[in-house]
């Protein structure tokens, strides 16, 4: 009969409010309408807005960990000196640890042509720990990018 139908259909409709109303609550013609159908969408609809919330509050503390760590990244480059020869074999790490990162990648360049220019012995240690080999690497990952970008890499090779 059509009377029970609508009874089972406002008894579904029902049970979905409730459990839609623990998670947000819906406006009063979605909670009243009796279509189950449009209850569950609700329902789907705030379970998904709910994790959304859930991921964008985790997001905001990935992105800060990521913004330290690129920073530290980038004074570890930018603060180096002629006389800051420990600082050949790490920042070579961190150049091998980062080569997907073209901006990073070439502050540690940059780093590395500053540590190398008038010091034989450390042009010695960026060869002997691989840097040449990662110098190249990087040039032909990032062969798409413009000569101006890649300077500082062709410069560490000098």
């Amino acid at each position: 009969s059509v009377a029970a139908a609508e009874a089972a259909a406002k008894a579904t409709a029902s049970s979905a409010t409730a459990f839609v109303s623990e998670d947000c609550e819906l406006p009063d013609f979605v909670q009243s309408c009796g279509h189950s159908e449009v209850i569950e969408f609700a329902r789907r609809l705030a379970s998904e807005n709910a994790a959304l919330r859930r991921q964008q509050q985790q997001q905001p503390q990935l992105l800060q960990q990521q913004a330290v760590s690129t920073s530290a990244k980038e004074a570890i480059a930018v603060g180096v000196a002629q006389s800051d020869s420990h600082h050949v074999t790490p920042l070579l790490a961190l150049l091998q640890d980062n080569h997907r990162d073209l901006q990073i990648s070439m502050k540690l360049c940059s780093a590395l042509e500053t540590l190398t220019f008038n010091s034989s012995e450390n042009r010695a240690t960026v060869v002997n720990h691989g840097g040449l080999k990662a110098l190249v690497n990087l040039l032909d990952e990032h062969n798409d990018a413009s000569g101006t970008l890649l300077r500082p890499a062709v410069d560490a090779l000098w």
